[in-house]
């Protein structure tokens, strides 16, 4: 293969844009990053991306590639390729005891989860895709009963549905456009009603780099495509290349070239596909130049890419000094080529530090600086109602009750303990992967803080952000905001089941003013429907729409740019756990219930020892009414003076004293107070909570990271 018929090619046209993107850089960096934390063996299911170079390099590197997850030893660490697996694989390594690692792509984990949307909504969902391909088997996998696979134009024409209006589509991103278009186009007219994703299926980097072969064909004599055979974005290069005219030929490494492939060609060109690794391109040129007396090497510059993708948060939680937002790639690695014939390390931009784009951007302007200035004004008018209302029933007639209740305090905190148990176990229910129960202590130290700063600032969820914050130090940010959702929605179901309970009973057991009666049922009717509109939007994925939007502001834009692709990867989290996982969210709701039947215990008690003779119903009524008014006042910081008028107000509904309502308010008050202290003693010291945590508590909190 030394010697090619003249004339030889004499110029070779190598597309700027080829070769890996971020999909693929990131499955890669995944394999590699493992290999260094991981104990034991590391298994990979399937190969990492369809190219035998990058394969044979892991390979060497101490990678051992299976095809399914049976020849993997039970407990070991299994990596789950670029392509993505359906929910049996997933159910085969939990049932194995695997610690998994995903490295799908996020732009497949997209597609799995439209195939998941249209679904639930009783669509029957046409995926065009090539039979066998791995990204194809696991989109299958989602939803089997409900999707036809169509791979042609002939397919097409054949398909059949059970209800033509009720038809959505998707594709593998893969794909050439082209053959798609066909494809659709004949889908379309035999299903006018046909819906679709609001954005396409296709990969950008399969579209560029075919937009570039379509760019550089009127410029070649003959193209060769750098790839493997099993790749489906290789092989569709060489389709573009063929339908523009020109003869493609597909190679995994240099010594793949027919030397007759050159027969009477002079410009000769060269692309690579998404899988394809830089090295190989360097190799092509360099033997061209010397087996085929290439003498010119020129670029075909159109595009250029700065897509990134996080790291899995499973893997990012093993990664040592990790900084606490997500990771970002180097932009050259995600798709920038060095020049053709150059060192490709070398000319490789080193990696963006997290805090680069920060430190850059303008400094954001403050979004809240009216709130602040509020806030202390509604504490104020709270404490100054609470004055007058409690004025006008007499202190020492509420010192009085309040006095009844003695030595039981001490109880009552103690039963407050062990409704905040069950909410923690609730939060423990929604990690995944699951928390086993010797890391509870540790995360009830994170519950208490997010407790503290729930007390302090309005609206009942600034705790939220800082149990994610806190908890990012141990599975990474995407896992932290995943399960911390998970667990707001669950004690927000389990919170609105209490009360509609409740409120039937209270209005079966008391008769209240029909203005009462309306307000509750109002309430609580209010309170359904926020939480059905929450459900429907974390189904659908509510982090990348809201970042979307906050986006559009211009001074916090260029800081939340780098986590689109983390917002996607939590909102796949979510809708991945309501699916593979619904048992584990019932049972997070059930133990969030028990934490608001604890709520009712302390509730019955306190009414026994202040109100002689009040029951069950009473209990029940008082903690329902209260639960439902309370709700409306969470704009007030701590709801300072409000629940406390709200109880004053319930006792006086139901016909009990005032003065025990306003003891109630003030004993409840005071235990909350109790449970508030001590979080807010390690919110006041985040340094020493830091140094205490972050190497140890919180890491241990990862499965295998250190702990029991």
């Amino acid at each position: 293969m030394n010697a090619v018929a003249e004339p030889a090619a004499r110029t070779l046209l190598v597309a700027g844009l080829r070769g890996f993107c971020a999909g693929v850089v990131r499955a890669i960096d995944v394999v590699k990053q493992a290999l260094e934390v991981c104990d034991g063996a590391l298994y990979v299911r399937k190969e990492i991306i369809h190219n035998r170079y990058v394969v044979d390099e892991l390979r060497e590197k101490g990678a051992i590639f299976v095809e399914e997850v049976d020849e993997v030893p039970d407990g070991a660490w299994l990596i789950y390729s670029a392509h993505g697996v359906s929910p049996a694989v997933r159910e085969d390594a939990r049932r194995k005891r695997l610690r998994t690692i995903d490295a799908t792509c996020p732009l497949v984990t997209k597609v799995h989860l439209e195939a998941i949307h249209y679904a639930r909504r009783r669509y029957t969902i046409i995926l065009v895709g090539h039979e066998e391909h791995d990204e194809t088997v696991g989109t299958l996998g989602e939803a089997p009963g409900s999707i036809r696979l169509v791979g042609t134009r002939e397919e097409a024409e054949a398909v059949t549905v059970p209800d033509p209006d009720r038809v959505a589509y998707l594709t593998q991103t893969t794909l050439s456009l082209d053959d798609t278009r066909e494809i659709v186009a004949v889908l379309r007219r035999r299903f006018p009603n046909m819906v679709s994703p609001a954005k396409g299926d296709i990969c950008y980097a399969t579209q560029n780099r075919q937009d570039a072969v379509r760019a550089m064909a009127p410029h070649v004599e003959m193209l060769l495509v750098l790839g493997a055979p099993n790749s489906s974005n290789s092989l569709r290069l060489c389709e573009v290349g063929e339908a523009q005219g020109i003869p493609s030929h597909l190679i995994e490494r240099a010594d793949d070239i027919d030397p007759e492939w050159l027969r009477g060609v002079r410009v000769l060109g060269l692309t690579a596909s998404a899988s394809a690794p830089e090295v190989l391109v360097q190799e092509v040129v360099e033997h061209a130049r010397r087996v085929y007396g290439v003498t010119e090497v020129r670029e075909f510059e159109t595009v250029r890419e700065d897509v990134s993708f996080s790291l899995p948060p499973e893997l990012k939680s093993l990664l040592p000094s990790r900084p606490g937002s997500f990771a970002s790639l180097p932009a050259a690695a995600a798709g920038g080529s060095p020049p053709v014939g150059a060192d490709s390390e070398s000319k490789r931009e080193p990696p963006q530090e997290e805090g680069d784009s920060e430190k850059e951007s303008p400094p954001a302007q403050d979004p809240a600086p009216v709130s602040r200035r509020v806030r202390p004004v509604l504490v104020a008018a709270g404490i100054v109602l609470v004055a007058v209302v409690f004025g006008r029933i007499g202190w020492r007639e509420i010192a009085v009750h309040a006095a009844r209740v003695g030595p039981w305090f001490a109880f009552l905190v103690a039963i407050y303990a062990l409704s905040q148990a069950a909410f923690v176990q609730g939060w423990r229910r929604v990690f995944d992967p699951p928390l086993p129960i010797a890391r509870f202590p540790r995360i009830f130290g994170l519950y208490l803080s997010g407790y503290a700063a729930n007390s302090i600032a309005p609206g009942n969820v600034a705790g939220e952000p800082l149990k994610m914050h806190l908890l990012s130090e141990a599975t990474g940010g995407e896992g932290a905001v995943a399960s911390v959702t998970l667990h707001k929605h669950a004690d927000l179901l389990a919170q609105w089941i209490f009360i509609a309970v409740g409120v039937v009973v209270t209005l079966a057991q008391f008769r209240l003013p029909p203005a009462a009666r309306i307000a509750a049922v109002g309430a609580t009717a209010g309170l359904g429907v926020l939480l059905i509109l929450m459900t429907w939007a974390l189904g659908r994925g509510a982090y990348s729409p809201i970042l979307r939007r906050l986006s559009r502001w211009k001074p916090i834009a260029r800081r939340l740019e780098g986590l689109r692709g983390s917002a996607g990867n939590v909102d796949a989290r979510i809708a991945r756990f309501y699916v593979e996982r619904p048992g584990r969210f019932a049972a997070a709701t059930v133990w969030c219930f028990a934490g608001w039947c604890g709520g009712l215990l302390e509730t019955w008690i306190l009414l026994r020892l202040l109100v002689p003779g009040a029951g069950w119903p009473a209990a029940i009524a008082v903690e329902a009414l209260a639960m439902t008014l309370n709700n409306l006042f969470l704009f007030i910081p701590g709801r300072v003076g409000s629940a406390e008028g709200v109880r004053v107000g319930v006792f006086l509904l139901l016909g009990l004293p005032a003065a025990s309502g306003a003891a109630y308010g003030l004993l409840r008050r005071a235990r909350e107070i109790a449970w508030t202290l001590p979080g807010l003693v390690l919110l006041a010291r985040p340094r020493a909570f830091a140094r205490s945590h972050r190497a140890g508590s919180l890491r241990s909190l990862v499965p295998g990271e250190g702990g029991p």
